[in-house]
């Protein structure tokens, strides 16, 4: 069983994810009820007559319908179709609806909002022409009946929407980004833009913005989940990225705020280290004007084994709160096995703030160690505080990091042997491999001091550094 939304009806949480059948090798729809408590009240679960698999995946959306329902996206697994499935109140089933299309190499379906006279839906298409991906924007009436479809992309070049905010009743803003990598070329060659474009409800674009072209290591937070704010600026969840080598980019969670125009008001970074595992799926607004967000991240919890440079280190669910300024409240990792990562991994991909400013998230966790492996639907229930346990003490691990970034000297980079980090204040240091093996560690450092590389093999390295301003991350390569 796999979780992958959730909502709030009153008191009542709705949960939404995969359920395997249990005669056939076959995935289909959960919906599952639960009160704020975590009980189950009741639940229901639906299978592809044809006998495909429904996929869904970290926050595919789901929206709670004027008729009182819920209405979900997904594809299919085999036939490689985006489908709607509709569902009443209870969960008991309405209709789903296949969109099949032969020119498409396979469809990636995941966005959904409710309109008065239907649903617009969107996600990407692998072309057969150049097999890069062409965003896509679906409109259908109520009964889930295509009238129109819109494709968006340049040949050669992967194209995606990743939100749709509905600016009034016939207006909607996508937002996404274009990359051009062809999965050969080193990731310096590769690029990014981001990109926005305003439709009305029949698919005419209004208008169009597109970012100038930045490097992997320049990006900065793609515009993930708009949100508006009291000020009616945007803020997203997303990833601050760098490329790690040339065939690894890694990255740290981050939450954001830009203004109408997408310029950058404040971010705040989150995250032991930058890890390709890092990665912020949903967020939402709390009581207070803060803003959660919920995802996973690789987590050191232990005394590291010099003998096994997986031991004491777990990818899991990840919650980081910050307040309406973007300064950090506080974060946790979570697991549900506290296993190294080759035996389990979890994730948390959607997460909703009750009226008391308590936050539940959902998500799934992967279990490698077994016979066969086995996946399992989670949920976690935290006060305002970030607490499971009230009075508790999470991590504050995020922080706004310009003034530290300015004050904090790292050379030279590359190098063959030593670096010299330099800081007006007292900090700590640490050096980690690309599996997230802790390599050296010095504490209460004053002003500057020296790191030798000799002892580790040519290749990049994470040099992590901290002081009362915060943590940052710096990206050292042994030549």
């Amino acid at each position: 069983m796999t979780l992958h939304n959730l909502l709030i009806n009153k008191d009542t949480i709705v949960l939404f994810g995969e359920i395997k059948h249990e005669t056939k090798d076959q995935w289909g729809a959960l919906f599952l009820r639960m009160d704020t408590l975590g009980n189950i009240i009741d639940h229901q679960t639906h299978f592809d007559s044809l006998g495909d698999h429904f996929i869904f995946d970290n926050n595919f959306d789901v929206v709670q319908t004027r008729d009182g329902g819920y209405a979900m996206v997904g594809e299919f697994f085999s036939r490689t179709n985006a489908f709607i499935l509709k569902m009443a109140h209870n969960g008991t089933l309405g209709f789903i609806k296949e969109y099949p299309d032969e020119y498409s190499l396979s469809t990636f379906h995941w966005g959904l909002i409710e309109t008065a006279s239907g649903f617009i839906s969107f996600g990407r298409k692998q072309q057969q022409d150049d097999y890069q991906m062409d965003a896509f924007v679906m409109k259908t009436d109520i009964k889930g009946n295509k009238q129109w479809e819109l494709n968006y992309g340049d040949f050669g070049i992967d194209n995606s929407f990743l939100d749709m905010h509905q600016i009034s009743d016939n207006e909607y803003l996508l937002v996404g980004g274009s990359t051009f990598n062809d999965g050969i070329m080193p990731l310096s060659q590769a690029w990014l833009k981001y990109n926005a474009i305003k439709i009305d409800s029949l698919g005419n674009i209004l208008w169009e913005w597109e970012s100038e072209q930045l490097g992997f290591d320049q990006f900065k937070t793609l515009l993930l989940e708009l949100n508006k704010d009291v000020d009616g600026n945007w803020v997203s969840h997303g990833t601050t990225s760098f490329i790690y080598d040339e065939s690894t980019i890694v990255r740290q969670c981050e939450i954001m705020k830009r203004d109408t125009n997408f310029n950058i008001i404040w971010s705040t970074s989150f995250g032991d280290f930058p890890s390709a595992f890092n990665f912020f799926y949903d967020i939402t607004q709390t009581p207070d004007g803060g803003w959660v967000a919920a995802g996973q991240t690789i987590h050191v919890f232990d005394e590291l084994d010099p003998n096994d440079e997986t031991a004491g280190v777990f990818i899991g669910g990840y919650l980081a709160k910050v307040n309406a300024q973007g300064d950090s409240l506080w974060s946790r990792a979570d697991t549900v096995f506290a296993s190294h990562v080759y035996d389990a991994r979890g994730s948390l991909g959607a997460v909703v703030a009750l009226p008391s400013g308590s936050t539940i998230a959902c998500g799934t966790m992967n279990r490698y160690n077994i016979d066969p492996p086995q996946s399992y639907g989670w949920v976690i229930k935290v006060d305002k505080d970030g607490c499971l346990i009230p009075n508790c003490n999470p991590t504050t691990s995020g922080v706004n990091l310009a003034s530290f970034i300015e004050g904090v000297e790292v050379f030279p980079n590359p190098t063959t042997d030593f670096v010299q980090v330099s800081y007006d204040g007292i900090f700590d240091i640490e050096i980690y491999n690309n599996t997230g093996q802790l390599l050296e560690y010095k504490k209460n450092l004053a002003q500057q001091t020296t790191m030798n590389l000799m002892p580790y093999p040519k290749g990049a390295y994470i040099l992590k550094i901290k002081s009362s301003e915060g943590t940052l991350s710096q990206k050292i390569i042994k030549q």
